[in-house]
């Protein structure tokens, strides 16, 4: 499957189902983040003007004083995993961050942000509620964990319940905390001694339950498939099911506001629904948010974490017909990333293509816009154009000589699934999936024209070209090595089988490194193109996606942790780890300049990071050579 769609799937299906273990690799080193730009929005809080949001594996601040034109301000402050709820109290923000455990964040009136404590288990911090001097946290499979925050510098566990299913979410009220305990349904424990939380009453639940919220003799449950289920909670230890609303959508949260539930729908946005006759709870309002409607926060509005279309600002003051006051997206799936002088090129399949000064690194800045990519999979960039390989729409050339205003130059639909690119002497040679290699005649831009072809027995990913030769990363069936001197008869002249899955590709000199997902990195020689052979190996945590190299350097794009490698390969035969970047994701694609590499992150958004001198693999460009290391 593509690499896009299927995490797409997983994004809607429920982004906050966990990937594959965590590996247990080195902690970061020889790597530190420098920026982050855009990413998916999966939680918010608001105080007064202020909203916290997550902006991919960060935290990014808003100020919403004008809810129409909400506008980042302060630092973005990494925390290397998702966060998936998000409180404020007073100058603290306590942070719910899946793998990263529970982080304490101290805020500053001019948006400074400070880490000041951690809590961190082995699972999933998916929730928190805070309740006198302490915070509540639904900690997945390791139930309800009770931590004294009375210092927020300080956190410290003092009691804790395990419960059945996975703690998802935790509301509070009197002396009871109501959790959303997944397939287990609703549990509620006494927390009147909070070293000793004790159960009183349970009741499984249709769906996964997912969050919950608490208002009189009523808790209210967003249960996914199964949409609102209300419970009379009224006798904790007699609990009862007296109503539903069978939504749509994915109810993924919910939260009670006088008369109304509020309920985070999924792909069907946000849905307001009378309660005021609990065991008749029916639909009055809808607002369709155009990403995933997955978390709720209340303010003067309704603030709506929409996914990969960020954070949606919903005027309910009539809560029959709620309507969009204002948008904060600055991208949302980044697929793929390009740079050209001062400039990087991110694709987002939700918003286009955008560009990104990047003068300085650590604060890029978006000042260009083209709407309505394909899947944006890869982008080549060359004379003041770009060239995209765009899914199933094909290849698309797009005019960047203004970066402020790109425009359309030519689209062309193209067999299969584009996937990959290069460009040489007036040719793109596009990995078109299971269409294999397809070659284009694009030396007038604006009249691009398939001149030949190959049909790979694999899944055409990538491809490189060395002299006459295209090295095509061909998925289950590994390397394989095009011969392109008549570019109108593509003819396979020789192959390499990988023990993975052929990715992606990247030379240097004579070397050609295939990123191979579980097979790790592949260093084969290349120098006789006709025969090609495996020198070298290296072992990777997680699937590699991405491969730059350059230098005695190799740069990985991985599904995470860590989500980005480099490795020293000045002996090819034995390339080794020389620096990590330690957090979760999956970074799909990745480009270089200097001392920073740039990681497409999909729905962590566009990560820069700073890597050690000695492993770059471009020498430094003029514009940054005046800042400071």
């Amino acid at each position: 499957m593509h690499r896009l769609r299927v995490i797409i799937a997983i994004i809607l299906a429920g982004l906050l189902i966990p990937p594959p273990a965590l590996a247990r690799g080195p902690v970061t080193y020889n790597v530190e983040w420098a920026a982050a730009w855009g990413g998916a929005t999966y939680a918010a809080a608001v105080q007064g003007t202020t909203a916290a949001v997550g902006m991919g594996t960060a935290l990014a601040l808003l100020d919403v004083s004008d809810a129409g034109r909400p506008q980042r301000f302060g630092q973005v402050l990494p925390l290397t995993d998702f966060p998936q709820r998000i409180v404020f109290s007073g100058e603290y923000l306590y942070v719910a961050a899946d793998r990263a455990g529970l982080r304490i964040i101290r805020v500053s009136d001019d948006g400074r942000m400070e880490e000041v404590g951690v809590y961190q288990l082995p699972g999933h911090a998916y929730g928190v509620a805070l309740a006198g001097g302490y915070a509540f946290v639904a900690y997945g499979e390791a139930g309800l964990r009770v931590l004294d925050v009375s210092n927020p510098s300080a956190p410290a566990e003092v009691g804790y319940y395990d419960t059945p299913g996975t703690a998802r979410d935790v509301a509070l009220a009197g002396p009871y905390a109501y959790v959303a305990d997944g397939d287990r349904g609703l549990r509620i424990l006494d927390i009147s001694n909070p070293a000793a939380p004790a159960s009183v009453g349970a009741i499984t639940l249709a769906g996964q339950c997912y969050s919950v919220d608490a208002a009189g003799s009523y808790a209210y449950a967003a249960c996914g498939w199964a949409g609102l289920r209300v419970v009379d909670v009224s006798q904790p230890a007699n609990l009862r099911e007296v109503g539903y609303y069978d939504s749509p959508g994915t109810a993924w949260d919910v939260m009670v506001i006088g008369p109304y539930a509020y309920l985070a729908d999924g792909s069907r946005g946000l849905r307001v629904i009378d309660v005021s006759t609990p065991t008749a709870p029916r639909a009055v309002g809808l607002y369709d948010t155009p990403g995933t409607a997955v978390g709720l926060a209340a303010g003067a509005h309704m603030y709506v974490a929409d996914g990969a279309r960020g954070l949606c600002i919903v005027d309910i003051s009539s809560p029959a017909s709620p309507s969009e006051l204002g948008r904060w997206n600055p991208l949302g799936l980044a697929s793929a990333v390009a740079l050209a002088g001062r400039y990087a090129y991110a694709a987002d399949a939700n918003r286009g293509l955008v560009v990104l000064d990047i003068s300085s690194p650590t604060a890029p800045t978006p000042i260009g816009f083209y709407p309505g990519l394909g899947d944006g999979e890869d982008i080549v960039v060359d004379g003041g154009l770009a060239y995209i390989a765009d899914g199933w729409a094909g290849l698309r050339i797009l005019d960047i000589s203004q970066p402020l205003t790109p425009t359309l130059v030519a689209r062309m639909d193209v067999p299969g699934y584009a996937a990959g690119l290069a460009l040489a002497g007036g040719y793109i040679y596009l990995a078109a999936a299971d269409a294999g290699l397809r070659v284009i005649h694009v030396a007038e831009p604006g009249n691009p024209r398939e001149v030949g072809a190959y049909d790979t027995p694999g899944s055409a990913r990538a491809v490189a070209v060395t002299g006459s030769y295209a090295l095509v990363a061909d998925g289950e069936a590994g390397l394989r090595v095009v011969d392109i001197a008549d570019p109108g008869a593509p003819a396979e002249v020789a192959f390499l089988d990988t023990p993975g899955f052929a990715e992606d590709i990247a030379l240097r000199g004579t070397l050609a490194l295939v990123a191979d997902q579980q097979g790790g990195v592949r260093v084969v020689d290349v120098s006789d193109p006709l025969h090609p052979r495996e020198i070298g190996a290296y072992a990777a945590e997680g699937l590699v996606l991405g491969v730059k190299a350059g230098g005695g350097a190799a740069f990985l794009a991985k599904s995470g942790p860590p989500i980005f490698e480099a490795l020293d390969i000045s002996r090819p035969n034995m390339p080794v780890q020389a620096g990590a970047y330690q957090a979760w994701g999956r970074a799909v694609d990745l480009a270089a300049a200097g001392d920073y590499a740039f990681l497409a992150a999909l729905d962590g958004g566009l990560l820069i990071l700073r890597v050690a001198p000695n492993l770059r693999i471009l020498p430094i460009p003029l514009y940054m050579r005046n800042l400071a290391p």
